[in-house]
């Protein structure tokens, strides 16, 4: 193991025990939802992007740990950032990146807490934003805590448990989108397109009730941060994209979600909803559509004849839905810069449709504005070289409202190809709605 990376393991502290002790005035990065590990980056500062992406893969050179993520580098892409459209709103959420220098990382299969530390220096830092106060003391205060919670109710925001959304268009704009985008199908002009429909929160919720929200509500790339005035809570549960390291080559791989059905609170009709999935014919159209798409973005990125579709589209079942997930993967070309990868990449086809190039522009003739991080990348990538990354689907943006807590909005999207029935997709979004609200029918038209 490199000798500047140093671990540490404790017996288990729960999650909620490290939020409740947070300050409340500090920035906060956490990693992981409802999968294994959980990681809080403790001391971190902010670089910029321009620089971050400009490292090669072959730059990461440390010895992997047992540890998915420790140190490393966390960026923030905006869904403009690769699109190269005009942006609407050019001054708001711009692509971020961090240097992670010590985390806390949680194996929930284990019940251990582990502290990492690398004593790495941070070149070209913007600021440093992370806890001002000694990481050895804070992880001993909560040894010494005796894992009870500070205070009761702290999972509750002054409405209790449910967010209510407002839709910011009606039904019927948003059903007649559809239309719209299905007669552009028609006429020839793209295959798929992937329209979003936005929520503004009644709500001021609070920082500490959205991240824990996220812990216990979200998919397995569920991420929270909490930056100085601004916040983004997502229950994603999609990858974008993974790179392994073998030596000193470069694998990658690809998971894209197409094909949307809600899950029943029966569990007997569980079976009987995976395989109505299994084989709609229109949800496995859309998903093909985008499995050409990712295979052609990388193809740019990778060595001749060396992409593979691994698994065609196979059902996995989430909190409050199920949907259609496929597997590529291949072996990249040698001196890629992580700028050529997300130049090539992103944004992911599944949130765009096809052919990419096109429908981006269309996207932004439907919405009349910016993504902004919805849809965009959340990408970790640790100092061995190996990235993981979500897109940020099921995501909620806040900004600072008073000192204590946050307006906040939401957005669900839904593919239109050419066999999709506008009502139908309006159902789908309500469903992608219930890991926010609790019940697709806690949403207000306007």
């Amino acid at each position: 193991m490199d000798p500047a990376t140093k671990i540490k393991e404790f017996n288990d502290v729960p999650v909620d025990i490290i939020l409740e002790h947070w300050p409340k005035e500090t920035p906060l990065i956490v990693l992981g939802g409802s999968g294994r590990y959980t990681m809080i980056a403790l001391d971190f500062y902010e670089v910029s992007f321009a620089s971050f992406v400009s490292l090669t893969l072959k730059e990461f050179k440390a010895p992997p740990t047992h540890l998915p993520f420790a140190s490393g580098y966390m960026c923030l892409i905006s869904f403009e950032e690769y699109t190269q459209l005009q942006r609407i709103s050019p001054s708001k959420n711009h692509s971020r990146a961090f240097r992670i220098n010590s985390s806390l990382v949680f194996d929930h299969l284990k019940k251990k807490l582990y502290v990492s530390t690398r004593n790495k220096p941070c070149n070209h830092p913007i600021q440093k934003i992370s806890a001002s106060y000694q990481l050895s003391d804070f992880v001993n205060k909560l040894l010494s805590s005796n894992h009870k919670s500070s205070h009761e109710g702290s999972t509750h925001n002054a409405h209790g448990d449910r967010i209510k959304l407002e839709a910011r268009v009606s039904d019927k704009t948003y059903i007649d989108q559809c239309k719209k985008a299905i007669a552009d199908i028609r006429s020839g002009r793209y295959y798929q397109i992937n329209l979003l429909r936005y929520f503004k929160i009644p709500q001021k919720l609070t920082a500490e009730f959205l991240a824990k929200k996220m812990l216990s509500q979200s998919g397995p790339y569920g991420a929270f941060l909490h930056l100085h005035d601004s916040l983004i809570a997502s229950f994603s549960p999609e990858k974008f994209i993974e790179i392994k390291r073998s030596e000193e080559s470069f694998s990658i791989h690809t998971y894209p979600i197409k094909g949307t059905l809600p899950r029943r609170k029966d569990p007997k009709t569980l079976n009987e909803d995976q395989l109505s999935l299994l084989n709609s014919q229109k949800d496995r159209r859309e998903l093909n559509i985008i499995i050409d798409l990712m295979r052609n973005d990388l193809n740019r990125v990778s060595k001749t004849g060396s992409v593979r579709v691994n698994d065609k589209g196979s059902v996995h079942t989430f909190n409050e839905v199920h949907h259609l997930i496929a597997s590529l993967s291949s072996e990249l070309q040698d001196n890629l810069s992580l700028n050529d990868l997300f130049q090539n990449l992103c944004p992911g086809g599944s949130i765009t449709g096809a052919p990419k190039k096109e429908v981006l522009q269309a996207i932004q003739e439907f919405e009349k504005r910016d993504r902004s991080y919805f849809m965009g990348n959340i990408c970790y990538m640790d100092d061995s070289g190996h990235l993981d990354s979500s897109i940020l689907i099921r995501t909620l943006l806040g900004q600072k409202h008073t000192k204590q807590d946050f307006e906040c909005e939401y957005a669900a999207g839904s593919g239109i190809v050419i066999g999709s029935q506008p009502q139908q997709e309006l159902e789908e979004i309500n469903a992608k709605c219930a890991v926010i609200t609790g019940a697709a029918t806690d949403i207000e038209d306007s």
